[in-house]
């Protein structure tokens, strides 16, 4: 059974990275993003959406996670 599962992920994290290959591929358009006024970096829009993509699931899996640490011994 555990081999299988090592199988699966590593099955899934091939798919995940050759499904962000291809957006990177298909939106090569090259853009400029700008927070608050400062201009961050010109790169891929497929580039920019992936990071962005990555951020807010890392931000939302912080956001998750903070009820747990927050919780008290006996409750």
């Amino acid at each position: 059974m555990q081999v299988v599962k090592k199988f699966l992920t590593a099955l899934l994290l091939i798919i995940a990275v050759l499904i962000g290959f291809w957006v990177v591929m298909d939106n090569s358009q090259v853009v400029t993003f700008r927070l608050l006024g400062f201009t961050i970096s010109s790169l891929p829009l497929g580039v920019w959406a992936l990071a962005l993509l990555l951020s807010g699931c890392v931000l939302g899996m912080l956001v998750s996670i903070l009820p747990f640490f927050n919780r008290r011994p006996g409750k």
